[in-house]
């Protein structure tokens, strides 16, 4: 398949919408950035992923491979819920009431060897998240923030813990 069809296509496109974007208001500037490292639109197949594709395309300021980013599958409206009443306080950051899914990138080797090469873990789990004063989420703390329910046992959350 060539370089940028399907899914990759449409990520690229999103994130070239996201970038034109430069005339937003201040209230938007974080949530634009957060939404270019860490948002998938939830209409791509979460098989058609690929993690090298995401870091490459992602921002990332460093010269240098950046070792692990989550990405959420969603809906940018649905992300800003979790900084109002689909949220939650959780220490100084908003925990999501809901599950979304997620795909975790994690560097396979040295930050500084080129290219970057990532293994990929796709999974379920609520988020927790930084807000700003207008009720953006800014900042994705990695981590494991899932809701347990009734019958999960702490075994899975320590093995969710393993590959954050």
């Amino acid at each position: 398949m060539p370089a940028f069809q399907g899914p990759a296509l449409i990520i690229l496109a999103f994130q070239a919408i996201v970038s034109g974007w430069d005339n937003s208001p201040e209230s938007k500037t974080g949530f634009l950035l957060f939404l270019k490292q860490h948002f998938i639109p939830d209409f791509v197949p979460l098989e058609a992923l690929d993690c090298n594709f995401l870091m490459a395309s992602g921002s990332f300021t460093s010269g240098e491979c950046k070792k692990v980013n989550t990405y959420i599958v969603s809906f940018p409206d649905i992300l800003q819920a979790v900084c109002g009443a689909k949220g939650m306080p959780y220490n100084h950051l908003r925990r999501s009431l809901n599950r979304f899914d997620l795909v975790t990138c994690t560097l396979e080797g040295d930050p500084t060897s080129k290219p970057c090469i990532y293994n990929q873990h796709s999974f379920s789990a609520s988020i927790a998240v930084s807000c700003d004063k207008y009720g953006y989420p800014v900042h994705l703390e990695e981590g494991d923030f899932q809701i347990v329910t009734e019958g999960e046992s702490k075994t899975s959350l320590a093995w969710y813990n393993y590959f954050l």
